[in-house]
């Protein structure tokens, strides 16, 4: 709950600063923002063993994850009513949902831990579990940058939007459409979980790239809007799988410092794509989309091939 409430005066500091405080001064906290970022998600994530049974384990990864596609519904349609208020709106509406998620989480019964728990440093027991953990190092690996590749669909939904003659207004649907089929895959998976979520990280990685492809080759706009959609599909199914391997490989006294820590590689890495793939609109929002589809090809081969070189390269058995 700390770091739901420095999240939370992070954004508040950085729209109250908006207008009146330096660059330097608001890149700061808007640095602050994201490093807090990982720290309410993947620290809530972790104590879902502590809040359910076990039975229900499985079905409440898919509702955790669910809660992200609504957040991508819903948040983009709030911010631009708060916009509409006020130039600064929009950063205090999700600090308003933070601290209400203060109030809600200080009701839950969330069970002691029966093991010891290590307070040294987060990120570097997080990376020290995921290296000698194959399964954890392969789902890391392809979740991770996997992830980074859909920031193409972010990067090239404007420009998507004006190829097809929308001028801007097809950005909200594209975004609304992806959003909506990790809902709907998210929320399946949680009636009815998967048995083996190792093979669905990689399936759901696949499915991304089918959705990036299907964009490419779209003529018109609900084609687009099918791409967008399947993109969605496959992210569902392949975050709930992660969340439920990282759960299952990590042990439970450092649970929550191997979600942190893989909760902000994938954070960083979307980030420094987005960021790549900016530049590469300069190119067509194709090439941007076609870059999107290889990277998750990438994401599954390197996540076959690296847990097997780090093993071959530690043969007394730390891998």
């Amino acid at each position: 709950m700390l770091g739901l409430g420095f999240f939370a005066v992070a954004l508040a500091a950085l729209a109250l600063g908006l207008g009146r405080w330096s660059f330097g001064v608001l890149a700061l906290l808007a640095g602050l923002a994201g490093i807090a970022q990982p720290v309410p998600t993947s620290g809530w994530t972790a104590q879902l063993p502590r809040v359910v049974t076990s039975a229900r384990l499985g079905g409440a990864y898919g509702v955790d994850a669910a809660t992200y596609s609504v957040g991508m519904i819903a948040g983009p349609g709030l911010a631009g009513a708060a916009f509409a208020a006020a130039h600064r709106a929009p950063l205090l509406v999700p600090a308003t949902f933070l601290l209400a998620a203060i109030l809600v989480l200080a009701r839950v019964r969330i069970a002691p831990s029966t093991h010891d728990e290590h307070h040294d440093s987060s990120l570097r027991r997080g990376f020290s579990v995921l290296l000698r953990s194959p399964t954890l190092y392969r789902t890391s690996i392809v979740s991770t940058i996997g992830f980074a590749g859909q920031a193409a669909f972010v990067a090239s939904a404007p420009v998507v939007s004006r190829t097809l003659g929308a001028g801007l207004n097809l950005v909200g649907p594209l975004l609304v459409s992806m959003a909506v089929g990790g809902l709907l895959s998210t929320l399946y998976l949680a009636r009815r979980p998967v048995g083996d979520p190792d093979r669905w990280v990689e399936l759901g990685t696949w499915i991304v790239a089918v959705g990036f492809v299907i964009m490419v080759i779209s003529p018109s706009v609900w084609l687009a809007l099918i791409g967008g959609f399947v993109i969605g599909t496959g992210d569902g199914p392949m975050f709930t799988a992660t969340l439920r391997v990282r759960a299952r490989e990590a042990p439970p006294a450092v649970r929550g410092q191997v979600f942190a820590t893989a909760a902000s590689l994938r954070v960083g890495a979307y980030a420094l794509a987005l960021a790549g793939f900016g530049a590469l609109l300069a190119h067509g929002p194709n090439v941007v989309l076609w870059c999107g589809a290889v990277v998750q090809l990438v994401a599954i081969g390197l996540g076959r091939w690296l847990p097997g070189l780090v093993r071959a390269a530690a043969p007394d058995g730390a891998g």
